[in-house]
């Protein structure tokens, strides 16, 4: 896992889709700032983090442990917001997740059979 914040930052906010311009204007900085930021040239100030996290919709410490092998994105009709999850979830968390995709599986075998019986009865 790469521990620089540009790099960071920079993956989190190309996955979010936004653009330098964007984010600059965010957190009340020049794009050019902004921009050698992210390649690393200069330092963040000391409050950039306080004033990233808002945009990026994420905790100072979500973007201290972002990892791009943890990300998947939401499959949604609207691509250019992608949600972001952390995999650095607790055991609640993961038993929560995976209740939940139990339940969608459940939900889906129960919809798959009421289609087939509905297609019976038409048939007849």
């Amino acid at each position: 896992m790469n521990n620089n914040i540009h790099d960071k930052i920079r993956k989190i906010r190309g996955l979010k889709g936004y653009s330098q311009e964007y984010v600059a204007q965010k957190i009340g900085m020049s794009q050019t700032n902004y921009g050698k930021i992210e390649l690393g040239q200069v330092k963040p100030p000391l409050d950039f983090l306080d004033k990233i996290s808002p945009v990026f919709e994420m905790s100072n410490e979500d973007i201290l442990t972002f990892d791009e092998k943890f990300v998947f994105h939401n499959n949604s009709f609207d691509t250019s917001q992608p949600n972001i999850y952390n995999a650095n979830f607790g055991l609640h968390e993961k038993a929560l997740y995976e209740q939940l995709l139990k339940e969608k599986d459940a939900q889906i075998h129960l919809l798959t059979q009421i289609l087939e019986e509905e297609k019976k009865r038409r048939q007849k």
